[in-house]
């Protein structure tokens, strides 16, 4: 049921998205799907329980590999960022990532709520490029999500994709792939690097 919720709030976010309108935060957009799934499959949903998601959200716990990871890329010279449809601040990625003792390895923290919209909208995207001063080319997104690897890849990002559980690329003619794809951080971060090296 967890995947259902999330694959309805992924889609339901690119269709609000695409749409141009923004009637909320991502988190509140999850709530809403939660309520949306309880009443599709006959559930009891009480008040609290659309509350603990967002605590359940905002306490998410990282891959213990991410932060070798993260360490490997920013010792190669990669700038590192942001971006995420969570809100800001207390309500959001920054909390995780601050929890999580990671958030200063970031140079900055992006997230769709300052151009109203949610991933895969090309602004969110087009966002952190001007921001941080650097042509579409340039960026990379290194994601979980194959949708979030397209929409990155459609505004001219190249990407890299972990193969966490559950996940993996979509093999079609005419996408664009990932330049690397492995199952965690360090062995993307390894292959980025190489790519970089012009190995």
């Amino acid at each position: 049921m967890a995947r259902i919720w999330y694959d309805d709030l992924v889609f339901y976010g690119s269709v609000i998205a695409s749409s141009g309108s923004y009637p909320g935060t991502f988190i509140e957009l999850g709530q809403a799907a939660l309520q949306m799934e309880a009443s599709a499959y006959d559930v009891e949903l009480r008040p609290a329980d659309i509350d603990e998601l967002k605590t359940q959200i905002l306490s998410m716990r990282m891959f213990p590999d991410v932060p070798d990871g993260l360490h490997m890329l920013k010792d190669a010279g990669f700038r590192l960022a942001t971006l995420t449809n969570s809100p800001p601040g207390a309500q959001g990625s920054e909390f995780q990532l601050s929890h999580a003792g990671i958030a200063d390895l970031f140079e900055q923290h992006f997230n769709t709520s300052s151009v109203r919209t949610y991933k895969v909208a090309p602004s969110a995207y087009h966002m952190v490029a001007e921001q941080m001063g650097v042509p579409m080319s340039a960026c990379c997104m290194i994601t979980a999500h194959q949708w979030d690897a397209l929409g990155a890849q459609f505004v001219g990002y190249s990407s890299a994709l972990m193969h966490r559980p559950g996940q993996a690329t979509l093999p079609m003619l005419g996408l664009p792939q990932p330049l690397a794809v492995a199952r965690d951080l360090p062995g993307v971060a390894t292959q980025l690097i190489q790519i970089r090296r012009g190995r």
